[in-house]
């Protein structure tokens, strides 16, 4: 055997026995997809949860350039959290969700149809309650509508829009029965049923008697509505909305206490959307 071969199996022993080495400094380069990944499945999910659409191409090379700014910093995303939220589009499709909870999927209804017919009642019915009944609904078809315009414009709040689609004969006629309010408004904003006694003083706050409600003494319907869309458990109950909308979970309780006062402070769903699509989850979520 030569040196060349003695060597040779020496170093083949040698490390053999030794095991692995590990060499300094020898981090891999980043892989500049990951980022760019991140940065593609926040503007997805930004424009699924707030426009309920995903953005078109121009829409994404103007988002990733805003995103490149700062490597996706907590000011690019707001960045494109406002230019979402500044939009007509933006309040469009917020109006579309909440008119949806309020009538159980609007797009079922022919707001026109329903206009005819209620005119063709008030104008032609040989009965003259009949006709005062359908002016009424008429009354009540406008001011559903022009609380719809008044939000989409930014004119009114999220809770300003609720009391107004709860107090409409549109939302009684979705809930069955002027009587079952309660059945009908306590899932859809405090996200549990009503109990039996709840459900009774709603329906004497509604008749005009004095009831208490949530600890909180009212007479009258806009007295249900004050007390009812100023709880803590409305409040609480918004927050749980947008954390299944968004993040596709509850709230964490620490989450829940950080959060009541600001959103029960300031009424502004868009505080509270913005709150969760800043999250760090929600971008590599």
């Amino acid at each position: 055997m030569d040196m060349k071969a003695v060597f040779f199996l020496g170093l083949v022993l040698l490390t053999s026995c030794t095991g692995r080495q590990i060499i300094g400094n020898n981090e891999p380069p980043p892989d500049p997809t990951v980022s760019l990944v991140y940065r593609q499945s926040f503007i997805n999910k930004a424009w699924l949860g707030l426009y309920g659409r995903y953005p078109t191409e121009t829409e994404k090379t103007t988002a990733l350039a805003v995103l490149d700014q700062n490597n996706c910093s907590l000011a690019d995303r707001n960045q494109v959290v406002d230019y979402l939220m500044q939009s007509a589009e933006y309040r469009t499709y917020q109006l579309l969700n909440e008119t949806n909870i309020a009538l159980d999927y609007p797009s079922q209804w022919d707001f026109e149809y329903v206009r005819l017919w209620l005119n063709e009642l008030a104008n032609n019915s040989s009965n003259p309650a009949q006709q005062a009944v359908a002016l009424l609904e008429l009354a009540d078809l406008d001011a559903f509508e022009a609380a719809m315009t008044a939000f989409e414009a930014g004119q009114i709040t999220r809770q300003q829009l609720h009391k107004r689609l709860t107090n409409n004969q549109l939302f009684y006629w979705a809930a069955g029965s002027k009587g079952s309010w309660s059945e009908r408004a306590f899932p859809l904003y405090l996200l549990r049923n009503s109990t039996e006694q709840e459900g009774y003083r709603c329906g004497d706050l509604i008749s005009g008697f004095q009831s208490v409600l949530f600890g909180k003494v009212g007479s009258n319907m806009t007295d249900l509505l004050e007390i009812f869309f100023n709880s803590q458990e409305y409040f609480e109950g918004q927050i749980r909305i947008e954390f299944d909308r968004l993040l596709g979970r509850a709230p964490t309780a620490e989450e829940l206490q950080t959060l009541l006062p600001i959103f029960a402070q300031h009424k502004d769903a868009r505080l509270l959307q913005k709150h969760i699509v800043l999250l760090q989850e929600f971008l590599l979520g």
